[in-house]
C-alpha cells in the first residue's frame, strides 16, 4: 500500500512538473511574442511620427508662401485704392474733374 502511494505521488510530481513546464513555456512564448509586438509598434510609430512630421513642415513651408502673397496682395490693393491714383485716373483717362461749388445746383 505504501508502495502504490509512493507511485501515485511519482506519477502525480512528474504531471504536474510537465504542466508547469507547459506553462512556462507558455509563458515565455506570450511574452516573446509582446515583446516582438511592442517592438514592431514602436518601430511603426516612429516611422508614422517622422512621416506626419515632414508633412507638417511642407504644411508650414507653404503656409509661409501663401502668407507672403497675401502681405504682396494687400500692398497691391493699397495701391490700386489710392484716392490720389484714382482721382488722376479719372481725370487724366475719364476727363472727370471735381465739381465746383458755384455749379452745385440744390433741388
Amino acid at each position: 500500500m505504501i508502495a502504490a502511494l509512493r507511485f501515485e505521488f511519482k506519477i502525480n510530481l512528474n504531471e504536474i512538473i510537465t504542466q508547469i513546464a507547459s506553462k512556462e513555456l507558455l509563458l515565455v512564448v506570450v511574452l516573446f511574442i509582446g515583446i516582438v509586438a511592442s517592438a514592431l509598434s514602436l518601430s511603426y510609430q516612429r516611422y508614422w511620427n517622422r512621416s506626419l512630421y515632414s508633412t507638417y513642415q511642407n504644411l508650414i513651408s507653404e503656409a509661409n508662401v501663401l502668407e507672403v502673397e497675401r502681405r504682396q496682395l494687400i500692398v497691391e490693393y493699397r495701391t490700386w485704392s489710392n484716392s490720389n491714383r484714382v482721382a488722376l485716373i479719372a481725370r487724366d483717362q475719364l476727363d472727370m474733374d471735381t465739381v465746383k461749388l458755384n455749379k452745385i445746383i440744390m433741388v
